[in-house]
């Protein structure tokens, strides 16, 4: 049962139909809009309400926003570390997007890429679902990623670290032939500080090579760094109520402006059906806005009930206890596509009794321990951040050494996981870690 923005756990799992539509400019607009945080929406909706007379808006009670704030810097929890953000730099690319010269059809897909960057300013979907999601050929995709990799900051839009670097160096007033190689074909390398082995690889000298590495630190592995640092409060986009064995969840929507139509444009419209394009135009796209925001809000519901119900005891019992759960399952049980799960986790937090927590903190990977029952990638990551944190920083654990360690812990782990979520954690490799 639904009470507002307030849903009561069920014990059965809904179904709800498939759809498949075409993927008109507003579709595509909807889509983008499903991914805001709560903070992002108002300010869209104030602004959708200034460019379009027919939409009243009545603002929030300011106590009630007040009271929703939390201090991200004393209760916001994240295994992996990450701040709060808001559109700072969306807003600075966008207003970049306005001044280039492109197609109409180049901006629409600019603006989506723009809007899926991550946190680092990369963007993380493979090109090939993009253009499935939008309905174009990849070719287009691939020429508009190369134009948004034109704006500023440098090595924004890049699919990866080594791209980010190489986008950045071709940037530069000069080239620097050898930093690109060393970036291009020995990054590994670089990290592990092997002078001697890639001065050899590039029948260079080790000066060279050295010289090379100081241009290579001047570049910015997170081109969005810098960007919505300023805000220090979020506002969680739901809260959830486990005082009991039945959990409430409440959609934070209160703090949204309420919109509607504009009674004088209306009436006009109606007595006057020769009323002109332009108020008919306007009226489509203030049905439309209405419908996307219930749209996004059922949607937002839907996946947040699937995470409560299966991470249950997280939210009545210990913010330690993560089962492994992963946006396909959930998609597959609300029938939408798991890009939507994505964009509709993306940038939102909800309240717990444990605190703040990110809503992509509760989908974690499937990790087989040596009973052969499934633990959670976060429990592993938790561990492996113990771990370090206690390892004699003038021996530090290698990879596989933790391996072996959580291999008597009961956990099946391999090397390469461990590397992948010591990279995802934003830990260092042994040897840079190495205390001299």
């Amino acid at each position: 049962m639904i009470i507002g923005g307030v849903k009561k756990m069920k014990v059965g799992l809904f179904q709800t139909q498939r759809q498949t539509l075409a993927l008109t400019n507003q579709l595509r607009q909807a889509i983008e809009l499903l991914q805001y945080s709560t903070m992002d929406l108002s300010q869209f909706i104030k602004e959708q309400a200034m460019d379009n007379p027919l939409i009243d808006i009545e603002e929030p009670r300011m106590s009630a926003i007040s009271e929703t704030y939390v201090t991200s810097t004393s209760k916001y929890k994240n295994i992996d570390g990450i701040n709060s953000e808001d559109l700072t730099l969306s807003s600075y690319l966008l207003q970049q997007l306005i001044d280039f010269n492109v197609k109409l059809e180049e901006k629409e897909i600019i603006n989506y890429l723009i809007m899926s960057l991550n946190d680092k300013g990369y963007i993380v979907d493979s090109l090939t679902e993009i253009a499935e999601t939008l309905k174009y050929p990849i070719e287009k995709i691939k020429a508009a990623l190369e134009i948004l990799q034109q704006f500023d900051p440098a090595g924004i839009g890049a699919e990866n670290l080594q791209q980010c670097l190489l986008l950045q160096l071709k940037r530069k007033n000069r080239k620097f032939p050898i930093a690109e190689i060393m970036v291009k074909d020995h990054l590994e390398d670089v990290a592990r500080k092997n002078w001697d082995k890639i001065a050899k690889d590039l029948a260079v000298s080790v000066e060279e090579v050295k010289h090379s590495f100081a241009i290579i630190k001047t570049l910015n592995p997170n081109p969005a760094s810098g960007y919505g640092e300023k805000p220090n409060y979020i506002i969680p986009d739901f809260q959830v109520i486990a005082d009991s064995e039945d959990p409430i969840i409440v959609l934070n929507d209160h703090l949204l402006p309420k919109i509607s139509v504009n009674q004088h444009y209306e009436m006009d419209l109606t007595s006057h059906p020769e009323a002109s394009d332009y108020i008919k135009i306007q009226l489509q796209h203030y049905r439309w806005l209405a419908r996307s925001i219930s749209q996004r809000k059922t949607t937002l519901q839907n996946v947040m009930e699937i995470i409560v119900q299966k991470q249950r005891t997280f939210f009545i019992e210990s913010p330690n206890i993560l089962v492994p759960l992963t946006m396909k399952e959930v998609s597959e049980v609300i029938s939408i596509h798991e890009s939507t799960v994505s964009r509709a986790v993306k940038n939102k937090y909800v309240q717990t009794n444990h605190g703040v927590y990110p809503l992509k903190t509760f989908f974690t990977s499937k990790i087989k321990n040596m009973s052969g029952k499934d633990s959670s990638s976060f429990v592993v990551k938790k561990q492996l951040i113990k771990l370090i944190a206690e390892e004699n920083k003038e021996n530090p654990l290698s990879d596989q050494q933790i391996v072996d360690v959580m291999k008597l812990e009961g956990l099946d782990i391999s090397r390469r996981t461990i590397s992948k979520y010591r990279n995802q954690l934003g830990i260092s490799s042994s040897s840079m870690r190495k205390e001299r």
